[in-house]
Parts: C-alpha cells; sequence; structure tokens
C-alpha cells in the first residue's frame, strides 16, 4: 500500500508495477505531510476530491484512471485487458485534485514510469 503526504513538495518517486494478464491494483493511504501539526497521521479529503494516474506522455494520448477515495484511502484498478496495453517504461504520474479551489488545486503526489512484469 502507497503512502501519500500531500502537498507543497517534490512529487515522490514511485514506479508503476504492471503485471501481464493481471489486473493493476493500488491502495492509496493518505497522510499529512512532513511539517503538518498532524504530520503522518490519517488526512480524509474533503468531498468532491479526485485522484487518479495519469499515464503517457502529458500531449492529449495520455490515459487518465480515476481512484476510488473512501475516507483517508483510495483504490485504484485498471482491469486486465486495459492494463495489458500500457507500455514499458511510459511515465506516471498520481495527482489529487481538491474541489473549490482554483484550478481546483491539482496536485502531483507521485511521478515515476511504468515497470512491467510480463
Amino acid at each position: 500500500m502507497s503512502t501519500l503526504d500531500p502537498w507543497g513538495y517534490e512529487p515522490q518517486k514511485k514506479d508503476m508495477h504492471v503485471n501481464g494478464r493481471s489486473d493493476f491494483i493500488q491502495p492509496i493511504l493518505f497522510r499529512y505531510p512532513p511539517g503538518h501539526a498532524q504530520a503522518g497521521e490519517p488526512w480524509t479529503p474533503p468531498a468532491g476530491t479526485t485522484a487518479y494516474f495519469l499515464i503517457g506522455v502529458l500531449d492529449g494520448t495520455e490515459q487518465r484512471y480515476n481512484a476510488v477515495i473512501s475516507g483517508d484511502s483510495a483504490m485504484v484498478r485498471i482491469e486486465s485487458e486495459v492494463a495489458d496495453l500500457i507500455p514499458a517504461r511510459a511515465p506516471q504520474r498520481f495527482y489529487v485534485s481538491l474541489p473549490g479551489t482554483p484550478n481546483s488545486n491539482e496536485y502531483m503526489l507521485t511521478k515515476g514510469k511504468v515497470v512491467r512484469h510480463d
């Protein structure tokens, strides 16, 4: 399970590991960032928050895979038929977007590449 510390820091480097002929499932725990009075404690995003992976070069052809948020955690699931099409070494980023703020305050929490295990 990944633990993601939000806001104001360089995105963590985390590669996405995809196994051939298997669904990609990524559970995520949200935590307050270092320096916050509640650093490391669970953080529950406000209602209307979205979280998602963007995979591919950011040129309009990237693919978006949404997370389901529940309390202080989220889950991204990509069905095997789709995951099998994700190329090795493709850039990937995980974002959280908060509601009711300018530009939805889109934060990149992690970045890395796709590592395939076929």
